[in-house]
């Protein structure tokens, strides 16, 4: 399995304050100051930027947020770094305290300006997919400079490698149709779990997450993540693929639907099961789909680029 990293490399500080905690950041020698210097260890479904296919990129107006934890007094809190398509940079520079003391750093993407406290950083919402990677759906978090923090280099850059990773399950679902007329469209898929269960897609309201250990907290959410293309994409017997992101977590009895258009009229094939019932985060889930006139059958699932994951098959008479 193949879990996928993304390497920013910052150059991170703060200022020391006086009794009243009160910061003269201006004051600071420059050699301090945060210099933010992202790459991409590997740009397959790493970032949670533009995609091209499997490969992704960061794209001008991309912005992360980062919780810097200083040795006394309150965390900075939410401070955004945006990328203008060639350089990353901040309204609120950050200073390391001294060389010597360890300081902690949290960061996620993308970036909201209402995330008061890295315990309970807001999820995006998971509903309106197209089948798309959504670069504003794909939520990144990096806790790895946490745990023991981070010393300032005996030098400058002062570089803090932060190592980002998905917090969500993405599936794939590669679909193909035998038997359909040639102009047969998808109109939408939808994976449900059982009600009652754990949720499947969260609201953009109080669905949060957890940076220090990525632990999610679902809020009031849905059972159901439909997928519904812009385009309703042709089906043949070439497979297309369509992407759905969910929280990760284990679920009672998952289960996929489509609903087909041929030659205008509508064709709502059955639910069926997935075999899979635990979905592990930072993991890609993909899956092979064909439609029959009586029969849907998901078969030789693989995780590929993400860290891949465990599936079966579906079988759904008409």
């Amino acid at each position: 399995m193949k879990k996928m990293i993304l390497l920013a490399c910052m150059v991170l500080g703060w200022v020391a304050c006086d009794k009243d905690d009160v910061c003269s950041r201006d004051s600071e020698p420059t050699n301090n100051v945060i210099r933010f210097s992202p790459s991409i260890i590997s740009a397959t479904m790493t970032s949670r930027t533009a995609y091209s296919g499997s490969s992704a990129s960061w794209i001008s107006g991309d912005a992360i947020g980062i919780y810097a934890d200083r040795p006394t007094g309150n965390p900075p809190a939410n401070v955004q770094y945006s990328y203008n398509g060639t350089a990353w940079t901040t309204s609120t520079n950050l200073y390391w305290t001294d060389g010597i003391t360890a300081h902690k750093f949290l960061g996620y993407a993308p970036y909201a300006a209402a995330n008061p406290t890295y315990t309970a950083v807001k999820l995006p919402s998971l509903t309106g997919q197209t089948g798309t990677i959504d670069p504003t759906k794909d939520f990144l978090i990096s806790n790895n400079a946490w745990t023991t923090g981070v010393t300032r280099p005996a030098s400058a850059p002062y570089s803090v490698s932060l190592i980002f990773t998905h917090a969500l399950t993405l599936i794939e679902f590669n679909i193909s149709v035998t038997g359909f007329a040639a102009n047969t469209t998808l109109t939408n898929l939808i994976t449900a779990v059982s009600s009652g269960g754990a949720l499947i897609t969260s609201d953009a309201t109080t669905s949060t997450i957890n940076l220090t250990n990525g632990a999610i907290t679902a809020g009031t959410t849905a059972n159901t993540v439909t997928a519904t293309p812009g385009t309703p994409p042709t089906l043949s017997a070439t497979p297309t693929k369509l992407y759905l992101l969910i929280l990760p977590g284990t679920y009672t009895s998952p289960t996929l639907a489509v609903t087909l258009s041929e030659a205008g009229t509508a064709v709502s094939v059955p639910a069926a099961a997935i075999g899979t019932t635990t979905f592990a985060p930072a993991t890609k889930y993909a899956y092979t789909v064909n439609v029959t006139r009586t029969a849907i059958t998901i078969s030789n699932p693989s995780i590929t680029d993400w860290i891949s994951g465990t599936g079966g098959n579906i079988n759904i008479p008409l």
